[in-house]
């Protein structure tokens, strides 16, 4: 399964109000944790999953670990 299959799978379980599935997210972790620009596209929801969940985040580390794959909307 592709990456992007995953995250679409994340960001619905996101939108619906469900963890994400344990397993899912293991298997995405491991094939795709060292790929910064596949990672970085699980990481976002998984941000939001934290934000929903608890009121403080503190996104600069994260910022900084993907500043260099160069999405525009690191930059707020």
């Amino acid at each position: 399964m592709a990456a992007s299959a995953y995250v679409n799978l994340f960001e619905l379980q996101l939108t619906q109000n469900q963890p994400f599935d344990s397993e899912l997210e293991t298997h995405y972790i491991q094939r795709f944790s060292k790929d910064k620009k596949s990672f970085i596209h699980y990481q976002m929801p998984k941000i939001l999953e934290d934000i929903v969940e608890g009121p403080s985040v503190d996104i600069e580390e994260w910022r900084q670990k993907y500043r260099e794959v160069g999405a525009r909307w690191l930059e707020f």
